[in-house]
């Protein structure tokens, strides 16, 4: 397959690729041609990946994750007992027609929620 026409324009379909293997190429060229990019490239990298895989910070973010699943739970867990409840008393706008079965209340929501 050609990429380029008889006059060495690019053809149109090729064009961006071309474009981005030439923006690479020179990106490459300028990495080799200034070494102390190479050394500041290498070193932020190397940060990054210590500040994102640092067993402290993981470990961080562990707990950050559990203690909002467990909030969520919380907030489910009182949504239901308040639904239940009002079933139970027959209060307005409540599956009370249910004839209090809580069991087919609790798994309609947690189909919903």
């Amino acid at each position: 397959m050609e990429l380029y026409t008889d006059n060495l324009e690019p053809k149109k379909w090729a064009s961006n690729e071309i474009n981005f293997v030439q923006e690479m190429t020179t990106h490459v060229e300028s990495m080799l041609t200034e070494s102390n990019n190479i050394a500041h490239d290498i070193e932020y990298v190397s940060n990054q990946l210590a500040k994102r895989f640092d067993v402290a910070s993981v470990n961080e973010n562990e707990k950050k994750r559990k203690a909002k699943r467990v909030k969520e739970q919380k907030s489910k867990t009182k949504k239901k007992r308040s639904i239940v409840e009002k079933s139970k008393v027959g209060c307005p706008n409540t599956m009370s027609d249910m004839s209090g079965d809580d069991d087919i209340v609790i798994d309609i929501l947690d189909d919903n929620l």
